[in-house]
């Protein structure tokens, strides 16, 4: 019986003067699903690197922020279809503060973001849009608290 493929992969929760977090828009790859869901920039490690080298880098290359990588705040896993098949992908996510509210970004990798929005807490609740990681408005809460 063949196994998963294990995807690891380091996300970022990028928030802002006002404490709204930074997320990107997807165009859906996966037919049975909305036409697009939006998430945290970050993505898979590259051969050899560390979880904090690859939030760095996918800071730079999704949002072109010039900011510290900060602490690591959660791991998930979880069961992901990407366009190649199945991955039990492993998450690590981590903090960025930036110092002024909704800097302007933009994405210069090859990833297929078709838009940045900072969104508020109170959006984040209140929205229909799809978006990842599940639970993210429940967790923010509690980060924002601390």
């Amino acid at each position: 019986m063949a196994t998963t493929p294990v995807r690891r992969a380091a996300r970022l929760i990028v928030l802002d003067t006002t404490q709204s977090v930074l997320l990107v828009r997807y165009k859906e790859y996966r037919p049975d699903r909305s036409e697009s869901f939006w998430a945290t920039p970050g993505g898979g490690l590259e051969n050899g690197e560390a979880p904090r080298e690859a939030a760095i880098r996918e800071l730079r290359e999704e949002t072109g922020l010039a900011a510290t990588v900060g602490k690591e705040l959660w791991k998930k896993t979880f069961r992901f279809e990407l366009p190649q098949g199945l991955v039990d992908q492993e998450e690590q996510y981590f903090l960025v503060r930036v110092a002024e509210a909704a800097p302007g970004v933009h994405n210069s990798s090859s990833e297929a973001i078709t838009e940045h929005r900072w969104w508020s807490l109170e959006e984040l609740r209140s929205t229909s849009e799809v978006i990842y990681p599940e639970g993210l408005a429940s967790e923010l809460e509690i980060l924002l608290k601390e």
